[in-house]
């Protein structure tokens, strides 16, 4: 079982992971996946639908973007 089936069989909207091979296997299922790569300069190949961040910042800059691009009908940013 991948993190991504595992994500939809708890309901779970968003996947963060420093390991893209962690962020496959999400065909059939609405997920937001990031590769976090903290302080990262290099060049880094993400996978089609999967998008990519540097920082937290930019995890939640992504999470706020993706939330107004669905017109808030994902569930609310909790745990921060």
């Amino acid at each position: 079982m991948t993190k991504p089936q595992v994500c939809r069989d708890h309901g779970i909207e968003v996947l963060i992971d420093d390991d893209v091979r962690h962020l496959g296997g999400a065909e059939g299922v609405d997920l937001i996946r990031i590769l976090l790569k903290s302080g990262s300069t290099e060049a880094i190949a993400v996978p089609e639908g999967v998008k990519l961040a540097r920082s937290w910042r930019e995890v939640l800059r992504i999470l706020g973007a993706e939330l107004l691009a669905h017109g808030g009908e994902r569930g609310e940013i909790t745990g921060f």
